[in-house]
């Protein structure tokens, strides 16, 4: 009879609700905080720069679009606080302090 090893590899041992840095989810996370910032930096000095003070309530705003970004850097913060992390020694950490 075979023993089963009493060690678990890395994989095993993922914790629920965590995202894991080399987790698919997590680069696609990563990637639509990246598109936001980029999106932040070409609209806002956009608007600043040529908007008239007009507001139209008809459709879809300016105001709607900074919504959704704030929407989604406020669920950044949150998923960071849920986010293993590698320490100096490069061991991957996702015990809370």
């Amino acid at each position: 009879m075979v023993k089963r090893s009493l060690t678990m590899k890395t994989r095993d041992r993922k914790k629920m609700f965590l995202l894991y840095p080399d987790d698919k989810m997590t680069k696609i996370w990563e990637l639509l905080t990246t598109i936001t910032l980029i999106l932040t930096c070409l609209l806002t000095p956009t608007y600043i720069a040529f908007h008239d003070g007009n507001e139209d309530d008809s459709g879809f705003s300016v105001q709607h679009v900074n919504l959704i970004i704030d929407m989604i850097f406020g669920i950044d913060i949150i998923v960071v606080f849920f986010s293993p992390y590698y320490n100096d020694d490069f061991r991957l950490i996702d015990e809370p302090k």
